[in-house]
């Protein structure tokens, strides 16, 4: 028994998790438990009395009933699993002290989050996201910032998707995320060479200077109107979600934006600007950038496209919850995609 607890602090100090320390004060014991494999077994720290000390964070654990449900029905499953995922989280070095154990050969302290402390569920959780949640809002973890930043020029279209990946899944930060990426994206359709052209360049360094200068997004008050500013060119289609502080002065919420299919780019004005209210938004202000959008309530009078009609009794906007405002183009605010 001895020579298998004896592998755990040697394999936290060969892998740099764990150092000597002289501290006493935060010492915690370890405990040891037995795993259902015979001859195994689970090494662990008792920070109790660490935990009694600590300020709870409240940061919100999915239940697991609420992932049983959306995963049922589902005919396809992926099992992900990192590599001791609390202990890629480091921590601040003036609480190195503060996980301090006590083993028969020797006293050490943890560089990085190890298991059992109070937080650490709810620190790994917000860290997984690539979020930090604040009073002011939500913004992108700088640290997942760092590591986009040093991705280099793809050379291939997998490298591509790889960047675009990890740049998507912060889009709803990024102001016209659509239009930005348009070069990028042309690279990934079929029977298209692969070539880096100075497009491509401007688009891949300002999409990276865009996750650096990413504001922070209000956190929604659900007692206030939601105004969506909602604009489509011939190229793609986009959305501001936000609301207005006391000094009536807009701020974002949600970014939304993507690129028109080749079918979508065919439409006249009106139908663009009808395809921009598709989305099922209830109780907000609508601000559009376009007037022909007002006569969409007798264009089955003009002989209009069957889409455009289409589109407008499909869009499912309550007269009672929303109003609709025109801006013209000059004195919109910028356009959302």
């Amino acid at each position: 028994m001895a020579d298998l607890v004896r592998k755990e602090p040697d394999k936290l100090l060969e892998c740099d998790f764990i150092y000597p320390s002289e501290e006493t004060e935060w010492a915690s014991p370890i405990l040891i438990v037995p795993k259902k494999d015979p001859g195994k077994i689970r090494v662990c720290v008792d920070f109790r009395s660490l935990n009694q000390l600590t300020v709870s964070d409240p940061f919100p654990i999915p239940f697991t009933d609420m992932l049983l449900d959306e995963v049922a029905g589902s005919e396809m499953f992926s099992f992900m699993d990192g590599f001791n995922g609390y202990n890629q989280i480091g921590i601040a070095p003036e609480d190195h002290h503060k996980t301090t154990f006590v083993t028969q050969w020797g006293t050490f302290a943890y560089r990085v989050m190890p298991f059992g402390l109070q937080n650490a569920p709810a620190t790994f959780q917000s860290s997984l996201l690539g979020l930090l949640v604040s009073r002011a809002g939500t913004s992108i973890n700088p640290r997942k910032i760092d590591c986009i930043l040093q991705i280099p020029i793809p050379e291939t279209v997998r490298d591509l998707r790889k960047f675009l990946g990890c740049t998507g899944y912060y889009r709803r930060f990024i102001f016209r995320y659509a239009v930005i990426t348009a070069p990028l994206t042309a690279l990934l359709q079929d029977l298209v060479d692969f070539f880096w052209s100075e497009h491509c360049q401007a688009s891949f360094d300002l999409l990276k200077l865009k996750l650096v200068e990413a504001p922070v997004m209000q956190s929604p008050d659900w007692t206030l109107p939601f105004h969506v500013l909602v604009d489509t060119s011939t190229t793609a289609t986009g959305s501001v979600l936000s609301q207005m502080d006391e000094n009536n002065k807009d701020h974002p919420i949600y970014y939304a934006s993507r690129q028109l299919a080749k079918a979508e780019r065919n439409y006249a004005a009106t139908e663009l600007e009808c395809l921009g209210m598709i989305s099922p938004y209830r109780s907000f202000v609508i601000t559009y950038s376009a007037s022909s959008l007002f006569f969409t309530s007798t264009i089955k009078h003009y002989g209009v496209s069957l889409p455009t009609f289409t589109i407008w009794k499909t869009c499912p906007l309550d007269a009672a919850t929303t109003r609709v405002y025109f801006h013209r183009g000059v004195q919109a605010r910028d356009t959302p995609h």
